[in-house]
């Protein structure tokens, strides 16, 4: 572990980020129309919130505060608890809702270039998912910036594996802690019928960032997040009225399985192997599953960074801390 440390401490963000594509960002009063054209354009799922007034980072636009305006962007706060049914009078309002409207930008923090890959391990496994790295310190403008994200620490990692701890990517998901049951995930049975608008509000609702789909058995199905809202346009929708399954098929065609159907693995699964089976299918997350394939557990990127971190709260069973600020 001591030595795993050593080059997590050594290693600098500027070997992360040195082959990232140049910033794409945008003004908080841009609507959430254009935000969806421009991740479309760029194939991208978040855009940094830059003020021109006052030169600084206001946020991180993400398709999950795109999933927070479709689910409940014109319907006033005090009816979230309710499972209302929703209606295209509402949906047809948030294209022209802006994002300075609401302040539902991410939390978000800014680490320099020189700072060591093992500083942003601990935020980026307490909640959260992206970050900006300053290329240098004169950075004045968005162009002197890069979008860092967990994907890109666990592509690091897993690229240097060898001078990591063996014994720890060795552990099983079950022996790593990673096996939680109904404590950190969220499924329902398709016989609720749940169309997708619905199915993002009891995401928000209950504060998960996905949502897995049963069959009568209890055998997972398909899952449902904010990153299949991937190229949405306010043309489009009409289709997060379809039941979860339909909207997927209808979205990614039966060519796509990997898109249809959950990435998942056994409790006796290596860490190693789940952190490749992330990056080769460019997954957030893979579904632990028993033999019925009913779902016992969920890995998301965050909980593999969390086996690298400073404070690993996934082995003490402590419920991490939330972090507000970081700049």
């Amino acid at each position: 572990m001591e030595a795993q440390r050593r080059f997590l401490e050594e290693a600098k963000l500027s070997q992360v980020v040195e082959n990232k594509p140049a910033l794409v960002w945008v003004e908080p009063s841009t609507t959430v129309a254009s935000v969806c054209d421009e991740l479309r354009l760029h194939n991208i799922l978040s855009l940094p919130v830059y003020s021109k007034e006052t030169n600084e980072f206001v946020g991180i636009a993400n398709v999950a505060d795109i999933a927070l305006f479709i689910a409940w962007g014109s319907v006033d706060l005090v009816r979230k608890q309710k499972e209302d049914k929703p209606q295209m009078s509402e949906m047809e309002l948030v294209p022209r809702l802006k994002f300075a409207d609401r302040p539902i930008t991410s939390f978000f923090c800014i680490f320099d270039a020189s700072d060591s890959v093992y500083s942003v391990l601990e935020p980026l496994s307490k909640g959260y998912h992206r970050a900006l790295v300053r290329l240098t310190p004169q950075a004045s403008k968005p162009e002197d910036y890069r979008l860092l994200t967990q994907t890109d620490i666990v592509r690091f990692l897993f690229a240097n594996r060898d001078k990591l701890d063996q014994a720890l990517l060795s552990q099983t998901v079950a022996q790593a802690g990673l096996v939680q049951g109904r404590k950190n995930m969220l499924c329902v049975s398709e016989d609720e019928a749940l169309n997708v608008l619905q199915a993002f509000r009891r995401m928000t609702q209950r504060d998960m960032n996905c949502i897995g789909i049963c069959d009568k058995s209890g055998r997972l199905v398909c899952n449902l997040s904010a990153s299949d809202l991937r190229g949405m346009a306010p043309d489009r929708l009409k289709m997060l009225l379809l039941p979860v399954r339909d909207y997927l098929t209808a979205m990614y065609g039966e060519t796509l399985c990997h898109k249809l159907y959950p990435i998942t693995c056994a409790p006796d699964a290596k860490l190693a192997d789940v952190m490749e089976s992330v990056l080769a299918h460019k997954v957030h997350r893979v579904w632990v599953v028993d033999e019925t394939e009913q779902p016992v557990g969920l890995v998301s990127l965050s909980d593999i960074i969390c086996k690298f971190s400073p404070y690993d709260y996934k082995a003490s069973n402590t419920a991490p801390a939330t972090i507000t600020s970081l700049h």
